[in-house]
């Protein structure tokens, strides 16, 4: 879905994905669930289970003006994801937060289901720990 934004060409915004208030340069993949109130730069590429926080419910959204921490008069902002930014699967984002240009963004491997060990009791609740999927206590 994309409405009240401007998206220059080429762009993919995948599939379920909404882009609303937004600016999108050429060549983004947007492909996580929401970009509101968002800028992303040339060739952005975001991925599902991301997320650009877009509301400061405790008051106005807090940005960087000339490195200072500043006040834009609003509690609703996205976030200005800068060129060549990839925000992984997993990623949030605090509104009026401005991503540098080159940034790859991924989540910490430790928080990544990645080891299953070869006997687990049916029936019984598992967590993962440090990567590694282990009974509950």
């Amino acid at each position: 879905i994309l409405e009240l934004s401007v998206v220059a060409q080429p762009a993919w915004i995948g599939r379920k994905s909404v882009v609303f208030m937004s600016v999108m340069y050429d060549g983004v993949f947007a492909s996580h669930r929401l970009t509101q109130a968002c800028i992303l730069g040339h060739r952005v590429c975001t991925t599902g289970g991301g997320y650009i926080i877009d509301m400061n419910f405790g008051g106005p959204v807090r940005v960087l003006k000339d490195g200072v921490p500043a006040d834009p008069g609003t509690n609703f902002l996205g976030a200005c994801l800068g060129h060549d930014v990839v925000m992984g699967t997993g990623i949030w984002i605090q509104a009026g937060r401005e991503i540098p240009n080159g940034t790859f963004m991924i989540r910490d491997p430790s928080e990544v289901l990645s080891r299953i060990p070869d006997e687990i009791e049916p029936g019984k609740p598992m967590v993962f720990r440090n990567g590694t999927l282990v009974p509950l206590d």
